[in-house]
């Protein structure tokens, strides 16, 4: 099976959102998100640890983390900052390489070049910009400011908006010259090495010695910029710069445009979220990807029971499932399976230590998964996500991540009512999937 890639991801409502050529992907997250960033892969930031992803979301690398940090900057080097520590880790492992102490205060990560970094200090009457040296592990050099408004970082240098200056700064925080003066109305940014400044209608591109490229009347558009693009939205409009040097795309959708997310890809969200390929003039609408279900006309199972009392098969359902053995009941008959072949099924039995069990064929079609309503499901678990599919309608109906080891599940129908519960137990407790019909509710056991 082909992989599903990602490129761009977006946090929303506790949710992760992957969106990718075709597919989208919806993941709750059951972890509060600090930070987040992204190159080649995702590096996900929360109170107690740092996680990388790749594109197709397997986990890569994970490390628990010694306090709380709230920001991580992505270079040549990954750096984690708190109230008083940077954290420097090695991007592919993420095992640390070094630590620099800080005196307690305020900051924010700027940026890092040539084995500095840059930070903001935020004070009560002023704020100041810290160079720290990585290879010697202490402060270099700092500048104080009365009235910073933003700062940038260039390849070469700083912009930085003090008062209603617009100034160019050498990396050793030297003032170099004066850029421009600009109202308080004025929104800037930067985009590939080009100074974005909106103030009102007008849109105004310079380069990072200040010099004006050109103006663009503009009527009320949100910016943004990502990747290879800068993209501006109104209403059912989209204004497009693929690079800054050349006329920008306009495009008219059908409907009101609600978020704009740009990278190596343009995508929309409108009613559902759409890739834009503005070179052809086409929405391309995300699917939820399905996982591919193979259901044979006959298989092998291992039988390790069969009761006329619903509530002896529950006994021995609970009994396997606290083995990590998943099972599954019904027509009174507690199965496990299907196998491939008897052999397979022997040497599963051999391996979960099983001594009561017969191999038995099931020449017909199989009964896999639920039956809820007139529907039928197939809980679907692997090492840390949880799917729900919808045999009958060939569709997705759950997807959720499990966070913890988790040992097994185990399903059972309930009182005969066509109403389901998929329990997942782990050391941590027991979260509960119950269902009617085609409604599913979420909920934790204390």
């Amino acid at each position: 099976m082909v992989p599903l890639i990602f490129v761009v991801f977006v946090f929303k409502d506790s949710f992760l959102f992957c969106l990718g050529k075709e597919t989208i992907d919806s993941i709750p997250l059951n972890m509060r998100v600090v930070d987040y960033q992204t190159d080649k892969d995702l590096y996900l930031l929360t109170e107690h640890e740092i996680i990388k992803l790749d594109t197709t979301l397997t986990i890569k690398a994970l490390t628990p983390l010694p306090s709380r940090y709230f920001q991580i900057s992505r270079g040549k080097r990954l750096i984690l900052i708190s109230t008083d520590e940077l954290l420097i880790l090695d991007k592919d492992s993420l095992t640390t390489r070094d630590a620099i102490a800080l005196p307690k205060g305020d900051y924010r990560i700027i940026g890092q070049s040539d084995g500095k970094i840059y930070l903001l200090n935020k004070k009560i009457d002023t704020q100041g910009i810290e160079t720290y040296s990585i290879l010697k592990g202490r402060r270099i050099g700092s500048h104080t400011f009365y009235n910073l408004k933003g700062v940038w970082q260039g390849d070469r240098d700083f912009l930085i908006a003090e008062g209603k200056e617009l100034n160019l700064y050498s990396k050793n925080l030297k003032k170099l010259r004066k850029i421009k003066d600009f109202s308080n109305s004025d929104k800037i940014f930067i985009y590939r090495d080009r100074l974005i400044s909106i103030d009102g209608d007008t849109l105004r591109l310079y380069d990072f010695q200040g010099n004006k490229i050109r103006d663009l009347q503009l009527s009320r558009f949100e910016f943004q910029s990502g990747g290879d693009f800068l993209v501006g939205f109104k209403d059912k409009e989209v204004i497009i710069f693929s690079h800054p040097d050349y006329e920008p795309n306009r495009l008219r959708i059908s409907k009101e445009i609600k978020e704009v997310y740009a990278d190596d890809d343009l995508y929309l969200k409108i009613d559902n979220y759409y890739r834009l390929d503005w070179v052809n003039r086409k929405l391309i609408r995300l699917r939820t990807p399905v996982p591919v279900v193979t259901v044979s006309d006959s298989g092998y199972y291992l039988q390790v029971g069969a009761f006329t009392n619903p509530e002896y098969a529950k006994d021995l359902l609970n009994q396997l499932s606290a083995r990590g053995i998943p099972a599954h009941s019904f027509d009174g008959k507690i199965r496990i399976g299907p196998f491939a072949s008897r052999q397979d099924g022997i040497d599963f039995a051999k391996t979960t230590r099983l001594s009561n069990f017969w191999v038995v064929r099931d020449t017909k079609r199989p009964v896999t998964g639920l039956l809820i309503g007139k529907k039928r499901y197939l809980p679907i678990i692997g090492s840390d996500r949880l799917m729900i599919y919808n045999i009958s309608d060939s569709l997705l109906t759950l997807s959720m991540t499990l966070t913890g080891q988790y040992s097994t599940y185990l399903n059972q129908d309930i009182d005969n009512d066509g109403r389901m519960e998929l329990i997942l137990m782990s050391e941590q407790g027991r979260e509960i999937i119950s269902a009617e019909a085609d409604s599913l509710l979420i909920q934790k056991e204390e």
